[in-house]
């Protein structure tokens, strides 16, 4: 299953969402500089899931979904421009469970 809502493509496999940005998102803010992800183990639909600074804006990312936090993008914190990359492995911003839309 995937779902594109608010530019945040939400793919789910076994249970495990994975928010990942969408090619207009990355386009829309540019070449990332900076990222702070959420601390909270549990986000809402709408909370801040990442804080976002890049060469067109700086910007919260919302949380599409509601759901319990499995796991950030740690490497991308160390490396932004891991979130402006193509590849799956590298732009996804988190992974959540018991999602609900």
């Amino acid at each position: 299953m995937e779902k594109i809502i608010n530019d945040i493509l939400v793919s789910e496999e076994n249970g495990v969402y994975t928010l990942s940005m969408t090619a207009k998102l990355q386009d829309d803010m540019g070449e990332l500089a900076f990222v702070a992800f959420t601390k909270e183990e549990v986000v809402e639909k709408d909370d801040i899931l990442v804080d976002v600074e890049a060469s067109k804006t700086t910007m919260p990312i919302l949380s599409p979904v509601s759901g319990k936090v499995l796991e950030v993008n740690k490497a991308a914190e160390t490396n932004p421009k891991l979130l402006d990359s193509t590849n799956p492995a590298d732009n996804w911003l988190a992974k959540l469970s018991d999602v609900e839309f």
